[in-house]
C-alpha cells in the first residue's frame, strides 16, 4: 500500500499546488479516494509515529476537495462510493 499511497500523494501535490486542474484529476480517477479511505483511519497514528504532522497532507487536502467535487456534481455519489469500497 505504501507505494500506491506515495504515488497518489504525489498526484495530490500537483492538484494542491495548482499544476493539475482538480476537475481534470477528479473526473478521471477514483483510485485516489480508495487510497484515502484506506489511509484516513490510521493517519493520525502514522503522523504521531513518524513525528511528521503533515505526512500525506497533500493527499488529505486533495481527497477533501475530491469529496466536495463529488458532492457538488453528483450529490450522494460519494456516500454510495464509500459504502461500496469500504471506509
Amino acid at each position: 500500500m505504501r507505494m500506491v499511497t506515495s504515488y497518489w500523494d504525489m498526484v495530490a501535490s500537483f492538484v494542491t499546488s495548482g499544476v493539475l486542474n482538480p476537475d481534470l484529476c477528479f473526473v478521471n480517477n477514483r483510485e485516489m479516494l480508495v487510497v484515502w479511505l484506506r489511509l484516513e483511519p490510521t493517519l493520525a497514528e502514522t503522523r504521531a509515529t513518524y513525528k511528521e504532522p503533515n505526512h500525506f497532507k497533500n493527499l488529505e487536502t486533495a481527497a477533501h476537495q475530491f469529496i466536495g467535487y463529488m458532492n457538488k456534481t453528483s450529490p450522494g455519489a460519494f456516500e454510495a462510493f464509500k459504502a461500496r469500497v469500504g471506509g
